[in-house]
């Protein structure tokens, strides 16, 4: 960052120096933070993604157990006397 025009040479390096250490103590650690985390979480979606089941090629999809009493259209067989 270059200094205001028309400041003398002392400030204009004061000016040139805080504005070093401000990027250096305040920006840097500020992105290598936000970095770090995304990252991370890249990583672990990497990680998940990789034990995600796949279907084997031109396979059927898995057959999902049907929970016991249930029927095939997916409602409740409820055990109700037979009407007389």
């Amino acid at each position: 960052m270059s200094p205001p025009a028309g400041l003398a040479a002392g400030p204009a390096q004061r000016f040139s120096t805080a504005a070093a250490d401000a990027f250096a103590d305040a920006f840097l650690p500020a992105a290598r933070t936000t970095l770090t985390v995304v990252a991370v979480v890249l990583l672990v979606t990497a990680a998940l993604a990789t034990l995600v089941r796949r279907r084997p090629a031109g396979g059927e999809p898995a057959q999902v157990p049907q929970p016991v009493g249930a029927s095939a259209a997916g409602t409740a067989v409820l055990d109700r006397p037979e009407p007389h």
